[in-house]
This record gives structure tokens, sequence and C-alpha cells, in this order.
């Protein structure tokens, strides 16, 4: 809830309920497989970047928002501003480059698409996704919290 409040994100209250029925919480740090299989958020603004039906991991989203190139999609999903911010803290070397991200796990038909959703981080998660993919950065592990009912996850990561 801390790391919430110091975000100051517009979606603090939904993200606050969304979390708050878990039973246990994590910090971890994503491999790159388990990042870029995160269950990305589907919203009619972004039905061009995650049409319904399609896959909503990271991986795909990033290749569709790669595609589209600088659409703005919604008045807080402006492709190119969200490219131009990731590309400002990486030539001020600002590290990590991605704050902190919130999952969650999966639910309901989230769970074909994978087992953690990303509940907090989804723009600063899109931006790095797609500097990966276009070879401007090389990944490297990024630090998470999960709000899981899954008791001792840490175990069952490779």
């Amino acid at each position: 809830e801390s790391h919430l409040l110091e975000l100051g994100g517009k979606n603090q209250q939904d993200n606050m309920q969304s979390i708050r029925p878990f039973q246990f919480f994590y910090l971890l740090r994503l491999s790159e497989d388990d990042f870029f299989g995160l269950v990305f958020l589907q919203r009619p603004e972004l039905h061009a970047m995650v049409p319904p039906g399609d896959d909503r991991r990271l991986c795909a989203v990033a290749g569709r928002a790669m595609a589209i190139g600088r659409a703005k999609l919604y008045a807080d999903w402006d492709l190119g501003l969200i490219h131009d911010h990731f590309s400002d803290l990486q030539e001020k070397q600002e590290v990590p480059p991605v704050t902190t991200l919130l999952l969650r796990d999966s639910n309901n038909n989230e769970k074909r698409y994978g087992q953690w959703y990303l509940q907090d981080g989804s723009h600063r998660a899109l931006a790095y996704a797609m500097a990966i993919k276009e070879n401007q950065v090389s990944y490297s592990p990024q630090l998470t919290y999960l709000a899981t009912n899954q008791r001792n996850v840490l175990w069952h990561r490779s």
C-alpha cells in the first residue's frame, strides 16, 4: 500500500481494492520470460493494441503497440509520449528504468493468457517491453510486488 501511495497514480483506489482480497504479498524479481508473460489490461480504448480475444501477454501487446506507432489511443494512452518518457529516462541513465510493478494473480478469463496480471505499471512495462523488442536496451530483472493466494510462491519459481 505504501508503494502505491508513493506512486500517487490516478487508479490508486482501484489498485488497493484489487489487491486487498489476497492473502500473501511478495517482493520478487521477474525473469525476462515472466515479464513478457504478464497479462495486460484490456479496455475498449485499447482495442487497437489489445483486441478482444487476442493474446494479452505483454510480449504480444508490445508487438502490436510497435506496429501502431506513435498513436494516441486514449487520453492517458499516448504511445508516442510513453515512448518519449522512457527514452528520456534512458538518456538520464535513471536506474531502474522501470519502477516497481504491482502484480496480482490472474482471474477469470485472464488466466488463459498467464499466471499474473499487471495491476499497476502498465505504461512503464509497455515502454520497457517495446525498448527491449526494439533492441534499445537489454532486459534486467524487474523488482515486482505480487499479491497472491499462493503460499511460498517464491519456491515455485525457476
